[in-house]
């Protein structure tokens, strides 16, 4: 039988988890669970305050249902109670199928109804205004029995393997990972006297104004005869051009990003310190389902560790050397090599590709070898840096269809390559030309997709997932049921499978490694950090690259390489 379960407690403008987490708000002195309601498969139901609900009733259920597991996992925790022993998620069960992931959307696209969340709304309200206890006890009813709805008629959409996934991802975040606190605090204290330095070469900042204040830069340049910036959008190339023509005239500029840097880290910081208990365990939400189509996981509740620095930003603080294993463990780091070129050669039957890879050749030689004439038997990095590099990015760059403006940057980026726009239309040309099997994936996909009719257009991985695009017409589709619609083209198409499909091969390691007894505290894309003692972290590490290193059975053809590392600290 399966129970729904739904928790209503406190919250305020100051006081949510959003902003907080699920650990860190359930662990926090103004907590406060008022009400618990159930909805029973087999027709039972109870509202009330925790402390009077009958539980032992409640664990009768073999399994619980609730709308975000995640926050009422950590509210139980809280409350000291027990719960079923499987607890399934029907907000991750409604991100698999790609409709809104909150309960009101889901219900909405689900059944056609409006459902009203104003009472939640008011409760943070302490006026005339705020809920009756009769309308509490009917709104979490109302949750709980629309919940138990959404698994009975979805659920048997959702893939075993997909469950536990889900359920892998809510246990790293209660597991949690070690965190030094100590040199978290050290680097918050130096943030602050850089942040300090940086604000004195800002000149509104000695008026008492904050740094960022666009009105006061606006007026700033007025009174130097500047023009103002369209823009202050850090990564936005306007606005760095803006900083390149006139930092000669105001230093201070370069002043407002750097302070927003810092700003930025010792924020990140701040909030991992919130979410650490006193075994210095950073508990942290990690979304699984998180993009609509690829089904890769998220960062969630206000941090996203997946996308910590692996290398000294403003103010010299590596965010990642922060996550450490506890006393007497260490870190396996392992990461699957390269596995989107792999999969796009599989895929795309790019067997020339295939041929120098299993013979040995790393990734960019074999796509030297294949598509740029490489023939020299020496390994390329011994003999050809430059064309090496150039194979990177080519490799990590093109295969998606980017255009030659873009792979400008592209280059710059991935490869440390300077290349003119000249150069960059050749190469793009080159690519294109020489490697037929990937475009013409591109535009196979392009047209399917152009040719799609009805409601849902679907592609399968090689795992057989479903990727689903809804309504699709003139180009465009909806990545989620009922959202707007965005453009699609042959590339982007292509680069959806192959990430959903590393996804998938990422994901059935996952599960292997966590089943071989080494516990996942981490993943971060395509790599996995698992923490095991140090007595035997050598033959973890032996194992974790054997998992790793063989093809899943659904994709047998694929050459998947890992890089497995013992480490102390986090770290690339």
């Amino acid at each position: 039988m399966t129970l729904a379960v739904d928790f209503e407690t406190d919250w305020s403008r100051d006081y949510t988890v959003a902003d907080m987490g699920a650990w860190a708000y359930c662990n926090d002195p103004r907590f406060n669970a008022y009400l618990v309601a159930f909805c029973g498969s087999d027709g039972w139901e109870w509202v009330g305050h925790p402390a009077q609900a009958p539980w032992a009733k409640a664990r009768e259920y073999d399994r619980w249902l609730s709308h975000n597991v995640g926050f009422d996992a950590e509210v139980c925790r809280a409350l000291r109670v027990e719960p079923a022993k499987v607890w399934d998620c029907t907000a991750d069960l409604m991100a698999y199928l790609q409709y809104p992931r909150d309960l009101k959307g889901a219900c909405k696209e689900a059944f056609g109804i409006d459902v009203d969340k104003s009472v939640r709304d008011r409760t943070g309200v302490a006026d005339l205004f705020a809920p009756s206890a009769g309308e509490l006890n009917d709104y979490a009813l109302q949750d709980a029995r629309l919940c138990l709805r959404l698994w009975q008629k979805f659920a048997v959409r959702w893939p075993e393997s997909e469950k536990e996934l889900s359920r892998h991802t809510r246990l790293m975040g209660a597991r949690g990972i070690g965190f030094d606190t100590s040199a978290a605090r050290e680097a918050v204290a130096g943030l602050g006297v850089q942040l300090a330095e940086t604000e004195r070469t800002i000149p509104w900042v000695a008026r008492g104004l904050p740094p960022t204040s666009r009105n006061e830069l606006f007026l700033e340049c007025d009174r130097l005869g500047l023009p103002r910036p369209t823009t202050t959008a850090e990564k936005n190339p306007a606005w760095q051009a803006w900083l390149d023509e006139h930092e000669a005239r105001v230093p201070w500029v370069r002043g407002l990003n750097r302070w927003r840097k810092l700003n930025r880290t010792r924020e990140v910081i701040g909030a991992m310190l919130v979410r650490t208990d006193r075994q210095r365990r950073l508990h942290y939400g990690l979304r699984y389902y998180g993009a609509a189509i690829t089904g890769r996981w998220s960062g969630a509740d206000g941090l996203n560790l997946q996308n910590l620095n692996s290398k000294d930003t403003e103010g010299g603080i590596d965010l990642r050397a922060l996550l450490v294993p506890a006393p007497g463990n260490v870190f396996v780091v392992s990461d699957l090599s390269q596995i989107e070129p792999r999969c796009m050669a599989v895929i795309s039957g790019d067997e020339d590709m295939l041929t120098f890879l299993r013979s040995g050749a790393d990734l960019y030689e074999a796509h030297a070898r294949a598509t740029m004439g490489y023939s020299d038997p020496r390994p390329l990095k011994e003999v050809d840096k430059g064309m090496r590099a150039l194979a990177k990015a080519r490799t990590l760059g093109l295969g998606y269809s980017c255009g030659a403006e873009k792979f400008v940057a592209v280059a710059k980026i991935m490869a440390g390559l300077d290349i003119s726009p000249e150069d960059s239309e050749r190469i793009v040309a080159e690519f294109r030309a020489t490697n037929p099997k990937i475009t013409s994936l591109w535009e196979r996909m392009q047209r399917a997709f152009r040719q799609a009719k009805g409601k849902v257009w679907v592609v399968k991985t090689e795992a057989g997932r479903a990727m689903r695009y809804f309504n699709p017409a003139d180009g465009q589709a909806s990545a989620v049921k009922a959202k707007p619609p965005t453009k699609f083209y042959g590339g982007k198409l292509v680069e959806n499978l192959i990430q959903a499909t590393a996804r998938d091969v990422m994901a059935g390691m996952v599960l292997q490694i966590e089943a071989a007894g080494y516990p996942v505290v981490l993943h971060v894309h395509d790599e996995i950090v698992a923490e095991v003692p140090i007595d035997t972290a050598a033959e973890a590490m032996e194992e974790i690259r054997r998992i790793m290193s063989t093809p899943p059975a659904w994709m047998p053809t694929l050459p998947v390489e890992c890089e497995a590392h013992l480490m102390e600290v986090y770290g690339k």
